[in-house]
């Protein structure tokens, strides 16, 4: 029996149908890269943000390494004008306590960058650490329990023979005072502060490992009130051995 449809045998294959491939799925139309427009845009944008990035980052560690420098010269700016209130007030009270100030070296400004192991450089960083309730590096020493933020270079504190030595060092400076202030910061002047802070930052370098003059003054606060009580209370001891002499003499 014959068809009513000769269709020729040829034309049945499926490589031969237009508009099928071999998955008998339709064939897509036009250029297949045009789908690929959107996702190259996209990479190329990725690309250009990053790059962007790279030059955000490294700009702004060029300004950070320009606010250090700033910070160096504030530090060496402070220096100079205490140097001249200092011989303000000179002028005005005639005391001789500004030739310590002036023959004592001022210590070299440092920057945070090259002491990274260094805790507490700045007072806030200390303010901060207290607040926390938590300080790490106490010592069982009297004295560096209660100034553990002294380090070293490397970020460890002090040992006994490097407490003692600060300790009886900064006497010897209290001992060299012209004048002597009942109380440290409310009555000293201001030329002897200076002076101070220099001779002990120049003979204990780590006293200067941060941002001026703020740990030497904070453990000379710290040390000051100890030594005047002693000094008091020697000189009511020499008081009454003189007393004592003058009332034999007289027998």
């Amino acid at each position: 029996m014959h068809s009513f449809l000769n269709v020729p045998e040829d034309i049945t294959k499926d490589d031969d149908l237009p508009g099928l491939v071999d998955n008998g799925s339709p064939d897509l139309p036009g250029d297949s890269t045009m789908f690929q427009r959107p996702y190259l845009s996209l990479a190329k944008q990725c690309e250009q943000m990053k790059r962007d990035h790279d030059t955000l980052r490294m700009q702004l560690v060029g300004i950070n390494d320009r606010l250090a420098e700033v910070m160096i010269g504030l530090q060496q700016i402070n220096g100079v004008c205490t140097t001249t209130l200092a011989t303000l007030q000179e002028r005005t009270r005639g005391s001789t306590t500004l030739k310590e100030v002036a023959s004592c070296p001022v210590p070299q400004a440092l920057s945070r960058r090259n002491y990274p192991l260094v805790t507490y450089w700045t007072k806030e960083d200390w303010d901060k650490r207290l607040k926390k309730a938590f300080v790490p590096g106490q010592s069982d020493y009297s004295i560096a329990a209660k100034c553990p933020y002294i380090q070293k270079a490397d970020g460890g504190p002090l040992s006994k023979a490097e407490w003692e030595r600060l300790s009886t060092f900064t006497r010897g400076v209290f001992n060299r005072l012209d004048l002597v202030p009942s109380t440290w910061m409310a009555r000293s002047l201001v030329e002897q502060r200076i002076s101070v802070y220099r001779t002990l930052i120049l003979e204990f370098p780590y006293l200067g490992l941060g941002e001026g003059y703020w740990k030497a003054e904070k453990y000379v606060t710290n040390q000051y009130p100890y030594w005047i009580a002693a000094r008091k209370k020697n000189n009511k001891r020499e008081g009454k051995n003189v007393r004592k002499r003058k009332a034999k003499e007289g027998v």
